[in-house]
Formats: structure tokens, sequence, C-alpha cells
């Protein structure tokens, strides 16, 4: 696999997982595991950190340049998951720490 291909693809997996962590973290809050909702939270941050810095290297470095058509798809894909993954581990998270302003616990 391409180096280009091989990076967009861990911006997906990488995104992938932390989604996974989020919607988890909401399972465990649902079942009044707030602590273990957390942690899970935590994870995922650390996860959609990680894509960060991939991304920030991508877009810093001259790839946009010598970007190939057979990536550009695939390219706004990875981000359209990085987004959402950290839209909704924002979302959640707010809501775990807000129970009393219609939070999760």
């Amino acid at each position: 696999m391409h180096d280009v291909e091989q990076t967009i693809m861990n911006i997906i997996a990488y995104s992938g997982e932390a989604k996974n962590l989020v919607y988890s973290a909401l399972d465990l809050a649902q079942n009044d595991d707030k602590e273990g909702a957390l942690k899970l939270i935590g994870e995922a941050k650390e996860k959609l950190q990680e894509v960060h810095k991939i991304h920030s290297t991508l877009l810093a470095s001259d790839f946009l340049d010598a970007l190939d058509n057979k990536y550009f798809f695939l390219l706004i894909h990875a981000e359209d998951m990085f987004m959402s993954s950290m839209s909704e581990c924002e979302l959640v998270s707010r809501l775990l720490n807000n129970p009393k302003k219609g939070g999760l616990t």
C-alpha cells in the first residue's frame, strides 16, 4: 500500500476506533457506569489526538500538492470520519459531565 494511502487509512481506522469507544461509553453510561464511561471517553480522546497528529502532519507536508485523484475521495472520507468522531466524543463527554443539565447520569 502506498504511504499516502496508508496514512489516510490510519486516519479512518483510528477515527473509527475512537467512535466505537464513544458509543461503548454511551452504553456504559446508560447502564449507570459513569466511571467506566469516562474512562472510555478518555481513551477515545487519546485516539483522536493521535489522528489529529497524523492529519496535521499530512496537511503540513507537500502531500496536497501531489494528491492523486484516486486518493481524493478517500481523504474526504477520512476527514469526515475524523470530524464526526470528534463531534460525537465531545457531545457524549459533555452529557457525562453535566448530569443535572440533561446529561446521562
